[in-house]
This record gives structure tokens, sequence and C-alpha cells, in this order.
């Protein structure tokens, strides 16, 4: 009851704080009657808020009073997305490897086993035309700049290449490679279109066909030509079509007939269009570098949607049996100080809450700050076959920065959250209605122990959450990231590879750290098919 009413306060609060939206007259009785509002309820906002920590201060110290609650957590996971000193109920590293290899339970498995990149970062020297050409010099310290890097573009070229590629791919016993289009390799300006390097992607899907690996390919990720970004990207709602047109275009050439189906069939349109949208105009990490610009970020990230609106539409008239999607960054953050509470509201609500929002609703785009932003829109209704889920951490955030609750912490920095995807995959298949895969989860170490421990335990979570919802909203999974690259505004410090960088490009063999994971995966593509469900 007092939770509810407090939110209620501070809900009518906001409302009176938020700047006029695009279609709002803005008369000085507005300001006062809005200013009149805020002052009445700031005090009872206030009154409530204390109550509400006076409530929350009893439960914790009545919960040492309490005998402990007995879970069971091998059949309530849950309680372990609530509780991870839980695990140790699940079992040791080598005990869930086994569960998940031998599934004495018979749960059913994901089909989908992947492993992704994107090609600005793992062949930057060969992307002169995308804006983060310039935005690395400018910003990124040059220890971090990609002096060595995988190149795959490179091996993609030639048939011996691609090859090479693929025979790292068949050591991990993958199903799937997800890989990204270079927007400005194929158009690198406006109506000049490089069909050399169209047919390089296309030359790469027909080799991973031949091998029995299935190509996922992404139309944007993060990654543009400089002419269009001069232009104001997606933050004008007038540069969609160049896009959109784009994008078709290299449908087109990827859905073409091959032995009989389309050479592609399952297409993500934008990568996390949040995430864009929050590193551009809020955090300033990616170009333009611009910080606290809810409003711009808000309209971004609305452009972004009504294209992958506009995209999905157009495939799906041509091609109706190829499967496209979007792709979603779970991304919850969590204060540990009260002063915190407000900043990471509107973070949250940008980068978690808008997009998923936007599907839940059929097509309502909402995002309001106060002082700073008033969205609000009604949108065509967004469709998806799937949504590409990705996930790394629900973060605690101090005053200090990242930060953990006991649990151990990777280089990225984050603690180690696997058992959060549990809670990803379930949250945003609500929202969008639509099967999930796990197009991105991994672990920045270079400890091979850890990594090794992630893996199995993100595993186990996807594998309960597919339990939990239906093996036929739960897709499978596609690692990040297929070898160590350079991770964007973090340059080459983190090492998210499952193959290691050499001097001479992509390794030949994986890190130890992944051969746990190998093993299971090896098991689930071979385990006989009476045994398993079907998607």
């Amino acid at each position: 009851m007092v939770h509810a009413c407090n939110n209620a306060i501070w809900s009518a609060l906001e409302n009176c704080l938020v700047p006029p939206s695009a279609s709002t007259t803005w008369y000085y009785s507005t300001i006062l009657k809005k200013s009149l509002g805020a002052v009445i309820l700031l005090p009872c906002g206030i009154i409530t808020g204390t109550f509400v920590g006076i409530q929350k201060v009893c439960s914790y110290a009545g919960s040492f009073l309490k005998s402990p609650v007995i879970v069971d957590a091998k059949k309530n996971f849950q309680a372990v997305v609530d509780d991870p000193r839980l695990w140790s109920q699940i079992g040791t590293k080598t005990g869930i490897e086994e569960e998940l290899i031998n599934n004495p339970s018979r749960l059913p498995e994901p089909q989908i086993e992947g492993v992704g990149t994107a090609t600005f970062q793992d062949s930057p020297h060969f992307c002169p035309d995308s804006q983060w050409a310039d935005w690395i010099l400018e910003k990124i310290p040059e220890k971090d700049r990609p002096k060595a890097n995988l190149n795959l573009f490179e091996l993609y070229k030639t048939p011996e290449g691609r090859q090479a590629v693929i025979k790292r791919l068949k050591k991990l016993h993958v199903t799937h490679f997800r890989f990204s289009l270079e927007w400005s390799l194929i158009e690198p300006r406006e109506d000049e279109w490089n069909a050399n390097n169209m047919k390089v992607y296309i030359d790469l899907c027909k080799d991973l066909r031949n091998a029995g690996i299935v190509p996922i390919v992404t139309l944007l990720h993060f990654s543009e030509p400089k002419d269009f970004h001069a232009k104001g990207s997606f933050e004008k709602y007038e540069n969609i079509r160049r896009f959109t047109n784009y994008a078709f275009n290299a449908v087109d050439y990827l859905t073409r007939d091959y032995k009989g189906q389309p050479l592609v069939e399952m297409f993500c349109t934008v990568n996390e269009p949040a995430i864009d949208a929050f590193s551009r105009y809020v955090i300033g990490s990616f170009s333009p570098g611009q910080f606290l610009q809810f409003e711009k970020a808000g309209n971004f990230l609305k452009n972004l949607l009504k294209a992958h609106t506009i995209v999905c539409k157009l495939i799906k008239e041509k091609r109706p049996t190829v499967k496209v999607g979007i792709i979603h960054q779970y991304l919850r953050m969590r204060p540990t100080n009260f002063l915190l509470i407000p900043l990471l509201r509107y973070f949250t609500r940008l980068v978690n809450e808008a997009p998923m929002n936007f599907f839940k609703s059929g097509g309502k785009f909402e995002l309001k700050v106060p002082f700073l932003c008033n969205i609000e829109e009604q949108c065509e209704a967004p469709k998806t076959d799937f949504v590409g889920t990705q996930y790394y951490v629900r973060p605690w955030i101090g005053l200090r920065g990242p930060t953990s609750y006991g649990e151990p912490m990777t280089k990225m920095p984050m603690h180690e959250d696997p058992e959060g995807i549990y809670e990803a995959i379930i949250e945003t298949n609500k929202a969008f209605n639509a099967p999930v895969l796990v197009t991105e989860t991994g672990i920045s170490t270079d400890d091979d122990a850890q990594r090794s421990r992630y893996m199995l335990r993100a595993r186990y979570a996807i594998r309960e959450a597919a339990n939990a919802i239906g093996i036929e909203n739960v897709l499978g999974v596609s690692w990040w990231c297929l070898g160590d690259n350079m991770e964007l505004e973090r340059g080459m410090a983190q090492p998210f590879g499952l193959f290691p960088l050499t001097k001479d490009g992509l390794a030949s063999e994986p890190k130890p750290g992944v051969a746990a994971s190998i093993r299971v995966a090896y098991a689930w593509r071979n385990r006989p098919t009476e045994s398993r469900e079907v998607i």
C-alpha cells in the first residue's frame, strides 16, 4: 500500500516536471498549474518515501529474527536469480557441466548454438568510411587502438579465408554464425553501391550454408557511413529512407534462391537501438559524444524503431518465409546509493523500458524525463518474428561506478551475473511477444576458470528459462564473440572472444575456458532427436 502510494505520487510529480511535448501549447497558466502541483507533491513524496525506507529497514532487521527459509534452487531457479549464492545448491562447475551434457531430467534444450561478431569490430582497418574510423583516432587512447585485429572481412574475400573461419566455427560445434553487414562498405556514400563488397558477404553465406552452418545477418550494428552520420543519422526522421533502401537492397541480394531456398533466412534489423541512443547522446561514448541529451536520444531511438518496422514489413512482403527480428539489450541498472536512484531510473527507462514498451503497447513510443524530455507518439504497430535478447549483467552502480555484492568482477568492469539471463529472456519474451534468441552473452576476462564458470551457468539459466516459458519461446544462444576484437569505445582492452587474437590474427584454437561449453554444445547437437523437444 505504502509502496503503491509512493510510486503514484512520484509519477505525478514527474509529470509536473517534464517539459512540454512538441505537440503541446505551453501557456503561462499551464506552467503555474504544474509548478503548484510540484510544490504540493514534493513534500508528500518525501513523506511516503521516508515510510518506504523505514519499512525496508524494518523488513531487513526482521529477517535476522526469522528462521531462514529453505529453498530448493533446482526446483525454483528464480531464487538463484534473486540470490546468486544459491548457485552452490545447483552444483559445482563440474556438476553443472555433467547435468547439461547428460540431461538426466530430459529438460528441453534450445536448438540454436551460435557465435557472433560485427564487421567494424573485427575488421576496423577495412572500414574507413564508417563514422567510427575518425572516432577511434579522436577518443581511444593510443595503447588501446586496434593495431592488429581479426581482419575477418579480408578472410571472407577468398575461399581459403572463408574456410579458415568455418574451420574455427566447427571447433565450437555451432549451428549458426551471426555477423553484421558493414553498411559503410556496401554503400559508402549515398547512391554509391559497392557490388564487390556485397559479393564478399554473399560468398560467405554460400560457404556457410555448404558447411551446414546457418548465417544470421545483422543489417545495422552501430556502424554507419560518415555522410549519413554527418546529416544527423537517425535523429532526423527524413534520414530513415536511406537506411531502409540499403537494408532492403542488401536483403534482396541475400535472399535469392540458393539450392531451393533463400540464401539467408534469418535477419536482425537493428542491433541494440536503445544502447546506441544512450551511448551517443546521454553518456557521450559514441559519436557525436553528447551528454544528457535525452530529447535527441529519444528521437534517435524512436526513429530506429520505426526503421525496424518499415524494413520488417518490406522484407516480409517480398520474402514471407524469411525470419526478421530486432535486437534488444536487457539492461536493468540498480543503484547501491539512494542518491543515484533518479539518474539510474531514467537511464533504465531509455535503454530498457522504452523499446520494450514500444512493442508491448503496439507502437506507442514514450520517453519522459523531468526538465529534459517529453516524447509521446503513436507509431505504426511493430512486428517481429523473434527478438534477439542481448544480456551481460544487471549492473549494480555505486558512486564510484559499477560494483557488486560479493560476486566476482570482470574486466568490463561489471560483476558476474549469468543467472540474470533467465530474467532477461522471460521479460523480453513477454514484452516483444516473440520467441527469444540470445544473440549475445559472454564475459570479458583473462581467467579461463571464470569464463568456463560463466558460460556453463549462463547455459543452465537459458535452459531453465526454456523450461519455464516453453521451448518454443527460447530458440537458443549466440555467444559474443568469435575472437577478441575492438569493443568500440573501449578499444582492444576487453577479451570477450572465444578465440584469442594473435599477431597473425585469429588463433587456431579456442581459449581453454571455452572447452567445457564446447563439450555441452557437442552433446546438445548430437542428442538423439527422439529425446529432445523440437521447436
